[in-house]
């Protein structure tokens, strides 16, 4: 019998001192031992199944379930039974599964990548790990990976679980399943999805050709648009019309209008609103081509005016100016203001929409219309000076009538809603008392500069004795 070696036998004796003064600590170190280097059991692929499982959340999540069996058999699925409670409710909020063809389906796999996917199970040391990692939120999707390896199963519940010490090869693993199993071409209903779905006897004409139409449409797949009208798809449905507008594809809505799309002016009053609010400019220039102005009425101008003047477009609003829309309408049930308060409060912030962002010129235009510079006419009466984040904007709104001393329904004067101090500036020039107060804390100018960190403005307040 061969001798211990100096490791064995220093491990021996730390392992009796430990067992004298407490016994109980030894099954404990040994336990966790053999957790810590819990191996992948032998695999039966006869056997073998790995599961995933990604629930609905309080949004967009999509909501389905994998399952990839050892023959190389891809289930893929959608309204199986929730997971959990918190999955249960979330689905009862969702409006849908956020999977373009849903029900089951199925494809297959060969060895190699399931023995792929199995070592990123023994890499991730999967069974050593805890059943569970939920954190303490609300409103996120439950994901839950589960392995049966025909001599051994497992299951790990993932909660928002990295929040709470989850090991990144959890989430690995969820990822590596997903790509695997091909979830992609149900979950996006990417032109991968056609070949399964006929050898499935999948009939086009109905729902799940809608469906893949509007996918194809929404990222501009051309190819996949021909070759599903060749499969029996009628191109003319208005969705894909809308979702080609508000996705900026103006060659996808192109297509769709060469193919019969549009015929209705409806349909395309409506994939012209799509494109003004998303503020897709090809989309916009696309359809205002093909529209009827007359078809557009008044009621439909005002909105489009309120969405165009949000996002800053000088080109759309001058061009809805002519369809008479109500210069100072909004929509109480919406809670959208008027016109002139979206140009005027909001801001040119991501880099793509600078470039065509003028919020000046829109102001311009739409007092120039006649548009009200005192009240945004909503629900909840505010002055159009609120949230106003450029001083020249401003200017030209107090110069037009806009009141510096206004205060909302609560009594809170409008300074306390600015946040940029050439605004605040260009109010105080226009008249605004400096010994504003906001009721609601009790809060001075001088109190909201300091918080603002505005400089210019607390020398003037000391020169003022302030």
């Amino acid at each position: 019998m061969s001798r211990p070696t100096t490791q064995q036998r220093w491990f021996s004796l730390i392992m009796r001192a430990i067992w004298r003064a407490r016994p109980g600590a030894v099954a404990i170190l040994i336990l966790s031992a053999c957790s810590a280097q819990a191996r992948l059991p032998e695999v039966d692929y006869t056997k073998l199944r790995i599961t995933l499982t990604r629930s609905a959340c309080f949004g967009t999540c999509p909501d389905y379930r994998l399952v990839i069996r050892g023959d190389g058999l891809v289930e893929f699925s959608t309204q199986e039974q929730a997971v959990d409670g918190v999955a249960h409710r979330h689905r009862q909020n969702s409006a849908a599964a956020f999977v373009r063809v849903t029900g089951k389906h199925f494809a297959r796999i060969d060895r190699a990548q399931i023995d792929a996917l199995l070592q990123q199970f023994r890499e991730g040391n999967f069974f050593a790990l805890k059943g569970e990692y939920r954190a303490s939120v609300t409103d996120s999707p439950t994901y839950v990976v589960s392995i049966d390896t025909g001599n051994g199963a497992k299951r790990v519940i993932d909660y928002v679980g990295r929040e709470v010490g989850m090991p990144q090869a959890v989430t690995d693993i969820e990822n590596a399943i997903d790509a695997t199993a091909g979830s992609r071409r149900w979950i996006e209903g990417t032109a991968e999805v056609i070949p399964l779905l006929q050898a499935e006897g999948t009939r086009f004409d109905g729902p799940v050709g809608a469906q893949l139409m509007l996918a194809a449409a929404a990222r501009g797949d051309l190819d996949m648009m021909a070759r599903l009208q060749h499969l029996g798809v009628a191109p003319d449905a208005s969705d894909p019309l809308e979702i080609a507008a508000a996705r900026e594809q103006p060659t996808a809505l192109s297509w769709l209008l060469d193919h019969g799309a549009g015929k209705r002016q409806s349909d395309l009053r409506n994939a012209l609103r799509a494109a003004i609010q998303s503020d897709s400019q090809g989309s916009y220039d696309v359809i205002r081509a093909r529209v009827d102005p007359a078809a557009i009425t008044s009621d439909a101008a005002t909105v489009m005016l309120r969405m165009a003047a949000g996002n800053g477009n000088a080109a759309m609003v001058a061009w809805l100016l002519t369809l008479h829309p109500e210069v100072d309408g909004y929509d109480q049930a919406t809670a959208q203001k008027t016109a002139l308060f979206e140009a005027a409060s909001g801001s040119c912030s991501d880099d793509r929409a600078k470039a065509k962002c003028d919020r000046a010129g829109v102001v311009r235009m739409l007092l120039d219309a006649g548009a009200d510079p005192v009240l945004t006419r909503s629900d909840y009466r505010q002055s159009v000076l609120q949230f106003v984040g450029d001083a020249n904007v401003a200017r030209m709104l107090l110069k037009a009538g806009a009141d510096p001393n206004y205060r909302d329904d609560d009594g809170e004067p409008v300074i306390f809603s600015i946040d940029d101090e050439a605004t605040a500036l260009a109010l105080i020039d226009a008249g605004m008392k400096l010994n504003a107060v906001r009721p609601a804390d009790k809060m001075t100018l001088r109190g909201w500069a300091r918080y603002q960190k505005w400089l210019h403005v607390l020398a003037l307040l000391r020169r003022a004795g302030l």
